[in-house]
């Protein structure tokens, strides 16, 4: 629950810059040219990560005086953390991270390719079902606690949206929502499980590369989008889609159904 809360903040942060953007830049453009206008409109932006600095200097306030009160800094941690302890990851943790990558790469990328306002409220469509839908999910994930069946659940839901872009002419809207959707199961599902595969004292570590791995596959795969949709268009850029889902899809079943440290059947723990 509290991923799909933090998510849904986040993500309605990302439809606000989807919806908002292109307009503040057509407004900034009304007065400035070049170089000028675009900088201006990225300080506008910028805004925002001054009210993030903010607030984090507000929760490191609070989270020294917690830990004040609650004598946090008394208590003595044996466990070391390095670099190095990336080596005695457990198997299912890089499962993990290879699923996150080749589900975001279907996603994030996806997005990207819009450029008209038209375009940009579709793709804002994502985030905004998620705003919504991810603090309930993240509810159903807690209760059921089945965190590989959602995940599961997640990638096929996935493949609808692509194949119904790819091979139907649905109205866009219809695949967006379903495509959101997808995108808030798999968030409130997916990123809990490294907490459950890997020690407390190691989780910095391992959501850093995790993130790092993700962002890996992002960098590459938004550069083979767009070579894709400049050389071939975008039918073979939905399949480039598809291929990533169904092999995260078949990774999930074939990989993660057979290690029994810490599984059982669709579950974690």
């Amino acid at each position: 629950m509290v991923f799909g809360l933090q998510l849904s903040i986040a993500r309605a942060g990302s439809s606000a810059n989807f919806v908002s953007m292109v307009s503040i830049y057509d407004f900034v453009h009304e007065h400035f040219q070049g170089n000028k206008c675009l900088g201006l409109a990225l300080l506008i932006a910028a805004v925002s990560c001054l009210f993030s600095l903010i607030c984090a200097l507000i929760l490191a306030y609070f989270d020294k005086r917690a830990s004040r009160i609650l004598k946090k800094d008394t208590i003595v941690v044996d466990e070391k953390v390095n670099i190095t302890d990336a080596k005695t990851f457990p198997l299912s943790f890089w499962f993990i991270s290879l699923i996150c990558v080749s589900f975001y790469v279907t996603i994030f990328p996806f997005t990207a390719l819009g450029s008209q306002k038209e375009a940009n409220f579709y793709d804002s469509i994502i985030y905004l079902i998620s705003t919504f839908a991810s603090p309930i999910l993240g509810i159903m994930v807690d209760m059921s606690g089945r965190n590989l069946f959602w995940v599961l659940s997640a990638t096929f839901i996935t493949l609808i949206a692509h194949g119904m872009l790819a091979f139907t002419f649905i109205h866009p809207l219809v695949a967006m929502i379903i495509m959101g959707t997808g995108y808030s199961v798999l968030a409130c599902s997916l990123w809990p499980m490294v907490a459950l595969v890997i020690p407390r004292h190691q989780l910095g570590t391992a959501y850093g590369i995790m993130q790092s791995v993700q962002n890996l596959g992002l960098g590459c795969v938004v550069l083979a989008a767009g070579y894709i949709v400049d050389s071939i268009g975008y039918i073979s850029l939905e399949l480039f889609f598809l291929s990533w889902l169904t092999s995260k899809y078949y990774c999930c079943i074939n990989n993660f159904y057979s290690i029994s440290i810490k599984f059982t059947f669709f579950s974690l723990g």
